[in-house]
């Protein structure tokens, strides 16, 4: 409403880089890394990979260490500058998690163009699996098509042992 959004996005990129950077130099490794939340419009943008390509020149960071999260509801509308951003994005070595897996309407296909390196399942899964059923059994597909593809999987919202011992 304000038009902000492109600053802020801009900022919060910036930024990550810079904490990716602080905790690389100060020996935290293992636990250098950030994701980033782009909406489709920010992602769509043709600034966008040259501005993270500016911030890894800038920051000197692995861009692995990177990952850019884009809801499974932002994929439905994939296509044109938007697959063909992320999929530079990649090229270059981020990392691209589809947030909220399970929750969208996009075709099985945007896992493939779009390369993701990582699925994120949705906490309306993980806090309704408790009853087993339904929920258990869409989990579980989720994890086994990550795998099946060599993505790494992620469930939000993990709030008990039940949960954590069954993923």
């Amino acid at each position: 409403v304000g038009g902000i959004m492109t600053e802020l996005t801009t900022r919060v990129i910036e930024a990550s880089f810079q904490f990716v950077a602080e905790l690389t130099l100060s020996g935290h490794h293992g636990a250098a890394s950030v994701h980033v939340n782009l909406t489709a419009s920010e992602a769509r943008r043709s600034e966008t990979p040259r501005f993270f390509q500016q911030c890894l020149a800038t920051y000197a960071v692995n861009p692995a260490a990177i990952t850019i999260e884009i809801t499974e509801q932002e994929v439905t509308r994939i296509e044109g500058d938007l697959l063909g951003n992320l999929q530079l994005l990649e090229s270059m070595g981020f990392g691209l998690a589809i947030d909220d897996f399970g929750t969208g309407y996009s075709s099985l296909s945007h896992l493939l163009d779009l390369r993701a390196t990582e699925l994120k399942i949705d906490k309306r899964f993980i806090s309704s699996m408790s009853g087993g059923g339904n929920d258990r059994a869409v989990v579980q597909a989720i994890i086994n098509l990550g795998k099946a593809m060599g993505l790494t999987v992620t469930a939000e919202g993990v709030e008990t042992l039940e949960q954590l011992d069954f993923l």
